[in-house]
């Protein structure tokens, strides 16, 4: 089943309790900004959300970590794609 959001507020309220309290509000942020897109860069991410790529690389992980987005490829090709449920 593919979800397709009406707004990127309903992409955070799509997702439960858990995982939402375990979200910072520039996580919200960036996982609203996510769900526009079918994949990112690292660097997409960081430019799109004005943060360090340390900081997006960390959005990121904790993303792959809760199952919101998949790593694919290695090294400067990786790209994360949006899990859609």
């Amino acid at each position: 089943m593919l979800t397709i959001y009406r707004s990127e507020s309903a992409a955070v309220g799509s997702l439960d309790a858990e995982t939402l309290a375990s979200l910072s509000k520039a996580e919200r942020s960036g996982w609203k900004w996510l769900t526009t897109r079918e994949t990112v860069t690292s660097a997409e991410y960081a430019d799109a959300l004005k943060v360090p790529n340390r900081t997006a690389l960390n959005h990121l992980k904790h993303f792959t970590d809760l199952g919101l987005v998949q790593k694919r490829g290695s090294g400067p090709a990786t790209r994360y794609e949006v899990v859609r449920t």
